[in-house]
C-alpha cells in the first residue's frame, strides 16, 4: 500500500495579527467619545432655557406655557439627543418675569387705575370729587348715607328714616324745602303706617307736593311733629286723587288732629 506524501499538499495558516491594547487605553478612548457626545447632549437643553429666558422678560403678561411652546418649535431639530421638559421650562419662565410683573393681581389696567386714584387724591380735594360724582349722574334725590349702622358697623348705611339729599347746585329757598321734604319724607311714611292709613309698601321715592305744602306753612313756624302730621294728611288726599286705598276713618280722626284747618291750607 503505497502512501503518498501530503505534507506539502497542506498549506500552512498564519495566525492573524492581534493588538492588544491597554486598560488606560480604553478608557480614554471612551472618555473622547463621551467628550464629543456630552455637548450634544446639553445642546438642546441649555439653548432652551436661554432663550426661553430672554422671551419671557420681553414679554412679562404672556402665558407661560405659550412662550415654551414656541420656544421649542423653534430650536428643536431631529437631530437633537436630549430633549429639555416643558415643566421645567415653564418654570423658569415664570421665575425670569417674576420680578418685572406689577404686584398682584397681575394686570396692568389695575396698576394704572391705583395710580390714576393715587393722582387725584394729591390734587383734588376728594370731597369735591365725590359731590362732582355724584351731580354727574343728573340725579334728584340721593340716599342720606352714614358711615356707621344701627349696630356701630363701620360702612355704608341707609335706612327709611334717615332721609334723602336734594342735589341742587345753587343752594336758595326752593331747594331748602325741597331739601326739608325729602328728609321728612319717612316720617311721613312712619306717620301713615303708624295711623294705618293705607298701604306702607305701596308708598315709594319722594312725594312731589311735600316741598309746596313746606312752603306754605313756612310762616306758621310749627314744629316738626306738626309738620309730619299735615304733610301725611296731604299725602292721603293726593293718594285719594290717584286713585289708591286710604282708610277714611283714620283719616277723619286725622283731620280733626290738624294744628290747622284745611281752609287755612287752601288760602295759604
Amino acid at each position: 500500500m503505497v502512501v503518498a506524501n501530503t505534507g506539502s499538499a497542506v498549506s500552512e495558516t498564519k495566525p492573524r495579527n492581534v493588538t492588544l491594547t491597554s486598560s488606560s487605553s480604553v478608557t480614554s478612548t471612551l472618555l473622547r467619545w463621551v467628550g464629543t457626545l456630552i455637548p450634544r447632549i446639553l445642546a438642546c437643553p441649555r439653548k432652551s432655557r436661554r432663550v426661553c429666558g430672554e422671551r419671557s422678560k420681553k414679554d412679562v403678561f404672556a402665558p407661560a406655557a405659550l412662550i415654551v411652546e414656541d420656544v421649542l418649535k423653534e430650536i428643536i431639530t431631529a437631530n437633537d439627543v436630549n430633549l429639555p421638559k416643558p415643566a421645567n421650562l415653564v418654570r423658569i419662565a415664570n421665575r425670569c418675569r417674576q420680578h418685572l410683573r406689577p404686584r398682584d393681581p397681575t394686570d396692568l389696567d389695575f396698576e394704572v387705575k391705583v395710580i390714576i386714584i393715587i393722582i387725584l387724591k394729591i390734587l383734588l380735594n376728594v370731597d369735591e370729587a365725590i359731590q362732582n360724582g355724584i351731580n354727574g349722574l343728573t340725579l334728584g334725590y340721593f340716599p342720606a348715607i352714614r358711615t356707621n349702622g344701627a349696630n356701630r358697623n363701620v360702612g355704608l348705611n341707609w335706612e327709611y328714616n334717615y332721609g334723602f339729599w336734594v342735589l341742587t347746585d345753587i343752594p336758595d329757598q326752593d331747594s331748602q324745602f325741597e331739601r326739608e321734604g325729602a328728609a321728612m319724607q319717612n316720617l311721613v311714611l312712619t306717620e301713615l303706617e303708624k295711623r294705618k292709613l293705607c298701604h306702607f309698601s305701596k308708598c315709594s321715592g319722594v312725594f312731589p307736593w311735600l316741598k309746596s305744602v313746606l312752603e306754605k306753612i313756612k310762616e306758621k313756624k310749627l314744629p316738626i311733629e306738626s309738620k309730619v302730621v299735615i304733610l301725611a294728611f296731604i299725602s292721603c288726599v293726593a293718594f285719594f286723587q290717584d286713585g289708591r286705598y286710604v282708610d277714611y276713618y283714620s283719616l277723619n280722626k286725622m283731620e280733626r288732629d290738624l294744628p290747622i284747618t284745611q281752609t287755612t291750607l287752601i288760602n295759604s
